[in-house]
């Protein structure tokens, strides 16, 4: 981790996921600025926050155990997204340590925000400069989306639907898909139906509204949760499938962008009122 922090590189391995060069300076520059205080001020929780954070995402605590990965804390995931919490942490701490100490300047912080970007802007391009260096990173296309989905070790396992023994249900499918084309929240295909319920290699979600056309025609009994499977006459068939937001993702959007609105809005009452 430390060597990648120093070549300024990210990759799609756990062991080496890092914040960054100046991200894990002001963390070191906390945790020192934490012995050296004796008085306590708002920005050592943040601090004190972030440098725990920074521990739990080692693999020096025993999280590969499978009491922890199958429990609900294995949801999180941990070392990748837990970093986002310790730079939040971080920005917090570091903002608070220096109104209260009056330890900065502009040119400082314009030096340090520009070499920050400038870094940030080189390690995500050398990451997508330097294709196929992972077995799990493709550049899918309508073209060989199909093949990457269903032939791939990483491609078929992500997100599939299993059935409570843990096969992986649409690898048993009977019926292949044909000159694929796809978008965010549409694809259409084509499949040469041979058997009379077909079991179309597509993950159906819960919670997930699809409207399924067969030839024009829109279907309406289908089980989600489960790959996508029709009854179809024995021919070729033109099927087209669209995912469409449900009421509980337009209530929250709603919440979000009002909650910003919101936060904006105090934010420059306070700093021009006040």
């Amino acid at each position: 981790m430390v060597t990648n922090v120093l070549n300024n590189s990210i990759q799609d391995k756990s062991e080496v996921f890092n914040i960054g060069l100046i991200g894990l300076g002001i963390l070191l520059f906390l945790l020192i600025q934490l012995f050296r205080h004796q008085k306590l001020q708002s920005w050592n929780g943040w601090g004190l926050l972030a440098i725990v954070l920074f521990i739990l995402t080692t693999a020096w605590l025993p999280f590969q155990k499978p009491w922890v990965i199958n429990s609900i804390f294995g949801n999180i995931q941990f070392l990748g997204r837990i970093l986002s919490l310790i730079i939040l942490s971080l920005v917090i701490a570091i903002t608070l340590y220096l109104t209260q100490n009056h330890k900065y300047n502009v040119f400082m912080l314009t030096f340090t925000s520009v070499l920050l970007i400038v870094m940030g802007i080189g390690s995500v391009s050398q990451f997508h400069w330097k294709k196929n260096d992972d077995p799990i990173r493709y550049y899918v296309n309508n073209k060989n989306l199909v093949a990457t989905a269903h032939t791939e070790g990483y491609g078929f396992k992500d997100y599939a639907v299993a059935n409570s023994k843990g096969d992986i249900l649409y690898l048993r499918a009977n019926t292949p898909i044909k000159k694929y084309k796809g978008t965010g929240d549409e694809a259409t295909f084509v499949v040469n139906a041979s058997h009379r319920r077909a079991t179309i290699p597509i993950n159906l979600y819960k919670n997930v509204e699809y409207q399924i056309y067969v030839d024009g025609k829109k279907i309406k009994q289908f089980k989600c949760a489960k790959i996508l499977s029709l009854s179809l006459s024995r021919r070729n068939h033109k099927i087209k499938l669209i995912a469409k937001a449900g009421l509980s993702e337009y209530i929250t959007m709603l919440i979000s962008v009002v909650s910003m609105v919101i936060c904006s809005g105090l934010l420059l009452r306070r700093r021009y009122i006040h």
